[in-house]
């Protein structure tokens, strides 16, 4: 995946690089950023603007942002889905474990 997509190289200018990555569904990508910001976005908006996806986020019903989620680097997330529920766990290098409902 690396080799066709290298998103260690992108880098947001608001939200910084990218630490973490996880599919949410077969369309959307939950990414974590080193100013501890997360984005749950499109497939097709990642692919189309990953290295200045804060320029496109703002305004967008598909798009959900958790801005400042951990102090510091995003270092995991994990989805959970249960019955009618679908959470997004994330880790921060600030040692907080939090979950997110993306329902």
């Amino acid at each position: 995946f690396d080799a066709i997509w290298p998103i260690k190289e992108k880098k947001d200018p608001k939200f910084g690089s990218i630490t973490a990555t996880i599919p949410v569904s077969s369309n959307h990508l939950a990414i974590g950023y080193e100013n501890g910001t997360i984005c749950v976005i499109p497939l097709s908006l990642a692919l189309l603007h990953l290295s200045d996806l804060s320029q496109y986020v703002e305004h967008r019903s598909s798009v959900r942002v958790f801005e400042r989620a951990h102090k510091g680097p995003v270092t995991c997330l994990i989805v959970h889905e249960s019955h009618q529920h679908q959470y997004l766990l994330s880790g921060g290098r600030d040692g907080a474990v939090k979950i997110w409902n993306l329902m």
